[in-house]
């Protein structure tokens, strides 16, 4: 991925990411539906072009909104990554 024109925010969000994505096991679970990554607050403004270039390298990106009665009016944010390899399977 190309991260030339990435902010420093932005960096962090790719290697907390890429951690995520690499460094931990794909279950059978995961290959299948994905691997879900929240979102923290103060990622909002930097995440699209993030998002962006994983699309570019072939993740298979989506996100998905949680709403619970724990915590009203707070919504929890993720974003769902497929594995560009196992995707096609």
């Amino acid at each position: 991925m190309s991260q030339d024109n990435f902010t420093t925010t932005q960096k962090k969000i790719v290697r907390e990411i890429n951690e995520h994505l690499e460094e931990t096991t794909w279950t059978q679970y995961d290959v299948k539906n994905g691997k879900t990554i929240h979102v923290f607050d103060d990622w909002f403004e930097h995440i699209k072009p993030v998002v962006l270039e994983y699309k570019i390298a072939g993740w298979i990106v989506s996100h998905n909104v949680e709403l619970t009665s724990l915590t009203p009016g707070h919504p929890r944010f993720f974003l769902i990554f497929k594995h560009p390899v196992f995707s096609f399977k």
